[in-house]
C-alpha cells in the first residue's frame, strides 16, 4: 500500500511541476503585458516575475489536484492551497536572513520547490498521517466496507 501511495505522490509531484511550469510561463507573459503599462520602465520585468511565480504556485496546486483526480485519489484542496501559499510566504520571509538574494540558483530552487512540496504534503495530509479510510481498507485483504444502515443486533 505504501508503494501505491509513494507512486501516486510522485505522479502528483510531476503533474504539479509540469502544470506549474506551463501556468507559470503563461503568468509571466500576462504579467509582462500588464506591467508594460507602468510608467517606470521596470513594470514589464516586475510583472513578468510576479506573474510567473504566482502562476507557478497556482499551477502546482492545479497539477496536483488534476493528477489526483485521474488517479481517483482524494485529498484536501484547501490544505494544498494553504501549503503552496504558506511555502511561498516562508521563502519570502527567509530570503534576507538566509541571504538567498546572494545565491540566485538557491533562491529560485526554493521558490520552485518549497511551495510545491508543501502543497503536496497539504493535499495528501490524511494519507500521510495514516488516516485515509480508502488506504486502510486496502491493507486488510478480504475486509469489506459495510455500508448498510441496518442494526446488526436486530
Amino acid at each position: 500500500m505504501k508503494a501505491r501511495l509513494a507512486r501516486d505522490i510522485a505522479a502528483q509531484a510531476a503533474g504539479g511541476a509540469v502544470l506549474g511550469a506551463i501556468v507559470g510561463a503563461a503568468g509571466g507573459i500576462v504579467g509582462g503585458k500588464v506591467g508594460a503599462t507602468s510608467s517606470t520602465g521596470w513594470g514589464d520585468l516586475i510583472g513578468s516575475i510576479a506573474g510567473g511565480v504566482l502562476g507557478y504556485v497556482a499551477g502546482c496546486v492545479a497539477g496536483i489536484v488534476a493528477v489526483s483526480a485521474l488517479l481517483k485519489r482524494g485529498g484536501s484542496l484547501l490544505r494544498a492551497i494553504a501549503g503552496a501559499v504558506g511555502g511561498f510566504v516562508v521563502v519570502l520571509a527567509v530570503i534576507e536572513p538566509l541571504r538567498l538574494n546572494q545565491h540566485t540558483a538557491l533562491l529560485w530552487a526554493s521558490i520552485a520547490g518549497v511551495p510545491g512540496i508543501l502543497a503536496l504534503v497539504g493535499f495528501n495530509w490524511q494519507s500521510l498521517a495514516g488516516r485515509d479510510r480508502v488506504d486502510r481498507r486496502h491493507t486488510d485483504p478480504g475486509t469489506t466496507l459495510d455500508t448498510s444502515t441496518e442494526d446488526p443486533n436486530s
